[in-house]
């Protein structure tokens, strides 16, 4: 492995440790959401794709560009200091 790469889940985990820390029912809402409620979410945005209407896939593709929207926002005002 690379050394460099190593920080990465470490630091992840440092942070999801002291945020744990800090607040006891974080796990449970963790799990909840990543193992449950964001890939029911894909799930059913990816069937939005398979369907033979028009209309699901544009709007399947809105909610892409939207989303990607969302995260690169988010991401922004996180490396700008906004988010902490």
């Amino acid at each position: 492995p690379v050394p460099f790469m190593r920080r990465i889940p470490l630091g992840l985990a440092v942070s999801l440790g002291k945020t744990t820390r800090v607040w006891r029912g974080f796990p449970i809402i963790y799990i909840l959401m990543i193992f449950g409620i964001i890939p029911l979410l894909l799930l059913g945005l990816s069937s939005l794709f398979t369907q033979d209407s028009k209309g699901f896939t544009v709007l399947g593709s809105l909610l892409v560009v939207f989303i990607i929207l969302v995260i690169i926002y988010i991401v922004y005002k996180w490396k700008r200091g906004g988010l902490k």
